[in-house]
């Protein structure tokens, strides 16, 4: 029975893109013996805020559901920066606004500490060779 970490260790070393090149299509039965050399190092869990997962149009929506009267103007007030981008092709946010970068970067800031972490696993380095097979 393999451990945990000969199994991720074998898992490391699939490459079946490479040997399918050379097999042809068909049924294929048998037994292996192989001898595998390994040195991984599994990383620390690591806290994230997965801002990526989330798409700007809901987010855009839900704000303005939340701006009850509001609402309207700023629709209004996103569909003319829209425009205007689109007609300048990027070039018209330097024009409309000198300061886009601090504001980008004040808003991603906020994104940043304000959603809730989630956890991913942390990463696996290392590496994996066949020393003998029979």
């Amino acid at each position: 029975m393999l451990t945990a970490i000969e199994t991720l260790a074998l898992s490391k070393l699939k490459s079946s893109a490479k040997v399918r090149s050379v097999v042809t299509p068909g049924k294929y039965k048998g037994t292996v013996s192989v001898t595998v050399d390994y040195d991984l190092t599994v990383g620390e869990d690591e806290a994230y805020t997965p801002t990526v997962k989330i798409g700007q149009l809901p987010v855009m929506a839900l704000a303005l559901r939340k701006a009850g009267f509001m609402g309207p103007e700023i629709i209004k007030m996103v569909t003319e920066a829209a425009s205007e981008l689109a007609e300048g092709g990027g070039l018209a946010l330097n024009e409309v606004c000198s300061d886009i970068e601090s504001t980008i970067k004040e808003i991603q800031s906020g994104l940043s500490s304000d959603l809730p972490k989630k956890v991913r696993k942390g990463k696996i380095n290392g590496k994996v060779s066949v020393v003998s097979a029979q």
